[in-house]
């Protein structure tokens, strides 16, 4: 209990002080497939809390391993006991800011107005106990008032400490696509 308290007081420090307008959600969606050339799985993650502060240009996600949804159970399970021992890496997150500086500014200044602004992202992302710096491309779309994040990436699952047995090595992909669409909503609270 006392780590998710400290997350959540890390993750709201991240996106700005106590006055700045903060968009957040705690019902974002993850998605992810694996793709081999003889098996291709997916699963899915409404359980993602995002925020993101225009303010200071700072975004953070963290993300409960344990809510990706698969179409069997035994995947499910596997994925939690076997790759990425969930009871000791029970969370993923990601803290960053943009660093396109012209095009945060620019963003800034059209939260108000409808758009799309391509964004790149610069930040600390753990997964399974292991941090990397690493840069994400995507964008914020703002449409009537809700600030949406999205974007794709690629991890690999060796860079993270996630070993694939030898046995499914030909089913299980050691490199993972990952999309993230998180709309937000303007935080009424401080």
């Amino acid at each position: 209990m006392k780590k998710i308290i400290i997350t959540g007081f890390l993750l709201a420090a991240a996106v700005g002080s106590a006055y700045a307008q903060v968009y957040k959600t705690g019902t974002g969606n993850i998605k992810f497939i694996s793709k081999t050339a003889i098996e291709e799985f997916s699963a899915n993650n409404d359980q993602v809390t995002a925020a993101f502060s225009p303010k200071t240009n700072a975004i953070a996600f963290r993300v409960p391993v344990n809510a990706f949804q698969f179409k069997s159970a035994l995947m499910q399970k596997h994925f939690q006991e076997n790759y990425m021992q969930t009871a000791e890496f029970p969370f993923s997150t990601y803290s960053g800011k943009i660093e396109d500086v012209a095009a945060a500014q620019s963003a800034s200044a059209n939260f108000t107005k409808n758009g799309t602004y391509e964004v790149v992202t610069k930040g600390t992302h753990e997964m399974h106990g292991v941090k990397k710096e690493i840069t994400i491309p995507g964008k914020i779309i703002v449409a009537d008032g809700v600030i949406t994040l999205t974007a794709s990436m690629s991890v690999l699952c060796s860079d993270y400490g996630i070993n694939i047995p030898a046995a499914s090595k030909k089913s299980v992909s050691d490199n993972i696509d990952i999309s993230i669409n998180c709309p937000l909503q303007l935080s009424k609270g401080k």
